[in-house]
């Protein structure tokens, strides 16, 4: 669909600027020494997003949306371990999907749209 298509057309640069300032504020620490990002992350990114069977699986620009949340959720914001950096994460996303999509969903609305 068109809509699918023009998200899926974003999202490497949206990765890319996620990934860059991921990089840049969560620096690793004595206790956060893990806090290391590399490129591998961004392929492991995408490639959860290319397990998906798109045909079947993605009907809307809302269902890309939510696999790519999801996907940078598993390889970057699982490893934070506090609160604030989690907090912080979770707003990068939401801003790079408002300010280069347009898209500014509540868990309410995304949990409606997929029938929840």
């Amino acid at each position: 669909p068109p809509d699918v298509l023009a998200v899926s057309n974003q999202m490497v640069d949206i990765t890319m600027e996620l990934y860059e300032k991921t990089k840049k504020k969560l620096l690793p620490t004595p206790a956060k020494f893990h806090y290391i990002f590399n490129l591998r992350d961004l392929s492991r990114v995408f490639q959860g997003v290319f397990m998906c069977d798109t045909h079947e699986t993605i009907v809307s620009d809302v269902f890309l949306l939510q696999l790519w949340k999801h996907e940078c959720q598993r390889v970057f914001y699982d490893r934070l371990i506090n609160r604030a950096d989690q907090e912080w994460f979770e707003a990068l996303m939401q801003e790079l999907a408002t300010r280069h999509l347009g898209h500014n969903e509540t868990k309410e609305q995304i949990k409606k749209d997929l029938g929840l």
